[in-house]
């Protein structure tokens, strides 16, 4: 019998951390370049015969501004998750999420107050015929959460759905 049993996926879809990863990289982009343009503008104009340049006031606000929004976009990508642990010993479930630019949320159920786990076909709305099995939890709060096996074949990934739902059932008891 397992002692625990961790469930964990993503709390922000693939599709909006991927948009936040990009555009988080163009803005540090955009901001270390402007940091570079400054650094040699800046010693042209005091080991050189250069002109001072123009864009002295408006440059540092520019790099501050798009590289602290390029990091901050990225971490969007990097850090949310959702984990859930269900523990045998304590007989409770504790549910962490990990929200954009580091909010937490710490929540703990009792393993009895949970819904029966269940292994279920999500049908891919891209494809007519395409789809995939997962396990999904209830909450006693309404939100579920949902783990999808990596397998190749609808077969394997049923079975597997089917193995983490008898070690959370094996918990129970």
């Amino acid at each position: 019998m397992p002692k625990t049993v961790t469930i964990e996926e993503r709390a922000v879809p693939w599709f909006w951390g991927l948009m936040s990863g990009g555009i988080g990289l163009m803005f540090l982009a955009f901001g270390f370049s402007l940091l570079v343009k400054l650094t040699i503008d800046s010693l042209r104009f005091f080991f050189g015969n250069a002109n001072a340049p123009e864009h002295y006031i408006a440059f540092p606000f520019f790099i501050v501004i798009s590289i602290l929004l390029g990091v901050l976009l990225v971490w969007v990508f990097i850090n949310p998750s959702k984990k859930v642990v269900f523990d045998a010993a304590t007989q409770d479930v504790r549910v962490k999420y990990r929200y954009p630019f580091g909010y937490t949320r710490n929540d703990v159920f009792a393993l009895k107050e949970i819904g029966q786990p269940e292994v279920v076909w999500h049908r891919n709305s891209d494809h007519s015929e395409d789809g995939y099995w997962k396990l999904t939890v209830t909450l006693p709060d309404g939100r579920k959460v949902e783990r999808r096996p990596l397998d190749s074949t609808t077969a394997d990934q049923k079975e597997q759905a089917k193995v983490w739902r008898a070690e959370i059932e094996a918990i129970r008891q």
